[in-house]
This record gives C-alpha cells, sequence and structure tokens, in this order.
C-alpha cells in the first residue's frame, strides 16, 4: 500500500441489523487504497460475530480491535480507535449508514489539495455534507447542512467551535498531522469530531465539502443524530443550552491544560467564563465574535450565559 492509505476506524455497538449494508458501501468504494480498523463495544446481539466473519473473509482489509473494556459509549470507542491509528489518513464510520461510491476519492483529493499547498505537517480535517435517510434509505433530506440550519463554511473558526460543533464524524478525514496532535482525546471532550475539528481550527485548517458523501441513516436506535428543526427541537436546544455551555466550557479547559502557551487566549478565557459578570461575558463573546450560526441558537445562547 502506498503513502495515501486511509484508515477506516469503525466503532460499533448491537449495529447487527444495519452493518452489512454499511460493510459492503465500504467494499464498493471507488478509492481502494484503503482499511478498517474495527472496535466493538459490547455488543449483545451479533455485531460482533458479523465483524469476526468479515475479518476472516478479508483479513488484507479488516483488522478488528478485541480488549476486555465495553460500555465505553462512543466518543472513547472512536478515541481508543484512533489511539491504534497508524495510516497518512483516517476516516471515522458509524455501523448504520451508508457511504457514496465516491466518498474517500473526493475527500482525499481535497486533502491533498490542501497538503500540496500547506504541507503534509499542517493538521487538516475535510468534512462533507450528508444526505438524510430513513431505516429503509428512503431520503428525508438531501442535506443534512440545510436540515439542521449550520453554515459549515462560516462557522469553521475556533470562535465558533468552541460553542457549537458543525463537523460529523462520519463525513469527515483527517490527516496524521491531526490526530497526531488531537490525541489522546480527553475526557472533556463532548465528542471526538467536536475535539478534532477544535484542534484543526487551531492549529490547522478546516475545509467544508459541499456535497453528500454519506447516506446518514436515522432510526429508533440511533444515540445522535438529525432531528428535524422545529418548535419541539427549539424548545429542548433552549433547555438544553446551559448545560451544553457548561459542557463546551469544560472542553475549553482540558483543551488550554492540553496546549498550554499555544493555547488561543479567547480558548483560555471562555473556559473561564463564569468568573465574569454578565456584562463582562457579554462584551468577551462580542469582542471575541463567539457565536453560534443562526439567530435562534444565538438567542438560546446569550440568554442561557
Amino acid at each position: 500500500m502506498n503513502g495515501n492509505h486511509v484508515e477506516i476506524l469503525m466503532a460499533t455497538f448491537n449495529g447487527a441489523e444495519y452493518l452489512f449494508d454499511q460493510l459492503e458501501s465500504l467494499r464498493a468504494q471507488s478509492y481502494t487504497n484503503w482499511s478498517i480498523l474495527a472496535r466493538d463495544d459490547g455488543s449483545t446481539d451479533s455485531t460482533l460475530e458479523i465483524l469476526r466473519a468479515f475479518s476472516q473473509k478479508y483479513p488484507e482489509r479488516f483488522r478488528l480491535l478485541e480488549d476486555d473494556m465495553s460500555g465505553q459509549g462512543a466518543k472513547s470507542n472512536f478515541a481508543r480507535l484512533l489511539e491504534h491509528a497508524s495510516a497518512p489518513y483516517v476516516m471515522f464510520c458509524d455501523q448504520d449508514d451508508v457511504w457514496m461510491p465516491n466518498k474517500i476519492e473526493v475527500l482525499m483529493q481535497k486533502m491533498l489539495r490542501l497538503e500540496t499547498s500547506m504541507g503534509s505537517n499542517t493538521p487538516i480535517l475535510v468534512h462533507s455534507d450528508l444526505e438524510v435517510v430513513d431505516k429503509d434509505l428512503s431520503t428525508i433530506a438531501k442535506s443534512f447542512w440545510k436540515y439542521q440550519y449550520l453554515s459549515p463554511a462560516s462557522g469553521q473558526g475556533w470562535n465558533t467551535l468552541l460553542v457549537q460543533n458543525s463537523v460529523t464524524g462520519c463525513a469527515t478525514l483527517i490527516n496524521r498531522a491531526l490526530y497526531q496532535k488531537a490525541l489522546p482525546i480527553p475526557e472533556e471532550a463532548i465528542m471526538h469530531d467536536w475535539w478534532l475539528a477544535l484542534v484543526a481550527a487551531a492549529f490547522g485548517h478546516l475545509e467544508a465539502f459541499p456535497e453528500p458523501t454519506v447516506r446518514y441513516r436515522q432510526h429508533m436506535s440511533n444515540h445522535t443524530g438529525a432531528n428535524a428543526w422545529d418548535w419541539r427541537t427549539i424548545v429542548r436546544k433552549a433547555v438544553e443550552a446551559k448545560r451544553s455551555i457548561e459542557k463546551a466550557q469544560r472542553q475549553a479547559r482540558a483543551f488550554s491544560e492540553r496546549f498550554g502557551d499555544l493555547t488561543p487566549k479567547a480558548i483560555i478565557q471562555y473556559g473561564r467564563l463564569n468568573e465574569l459578570g454578565p456584562l463582562s461575558k457579554r462584551a468577551f463573546l462580542v469582542r471575541n465574535r463567539i457565536a453560534y450560526t443562526g439567530w435562534v441558537r444565538n438567542l438560546g445562547f446569550w440568554l442561557s450565559v
């Protein structure tokens, strides 16, 4: 395998119902220089048996990481996989989606162009839009970004990523420079993709690819996913806003502790936001342009700070 090898990190938990579809979509990729590193988090269905069978059938493509730990959750599962990654490029794979045949190819083209101009030592993250589908793969929304009222192109600076993540892990490609910089992913990180995006924004580069490369399946067993942006979602987000802010501040403090003097000053200050009075908080946010994308999210944010 040449230097442009892509390692696909697959984290699973009770995903047997849809796992075969996902594995077959990986095998159908137009880009052929890839392999899978998978880890199961203690499934009680036939997920692990499917993974073992796939690794036996395609040993040159598939490696299964087995350990005695279970019930770690998606973030820790992906973090553990990333600690065992060795390829120059890494992608993250959920168990229930379906990748479009050119997913690796188009994201790698974007990545290689960026590395040519910036250098392979620059931490780089490339991510795409997603098509939202139901459990039977029928289209719910052609664009996840529009469905969620996200604007990744305008929300890729660390000042936005401090409070809102516009990067979806299963639609992401990162280079070795990024994952080596980001590891280990701390417990305080909200999710692995959010932490990686924040590191890339602070020390390297993020690039949004506007076309969907993943059919993002929504079903009753999803732990995360796409929710229709209606009044119910708005009310729920408002209720959750204060808790989300506290999590983001813990993540910012962990970032500051990890990178010390290299940390942008505003990230350090955001982690200490609760030490400021109400007017000083808002002055700091305005001065550093720390905000969500969309007025509804920002209204909830300002009312909750």
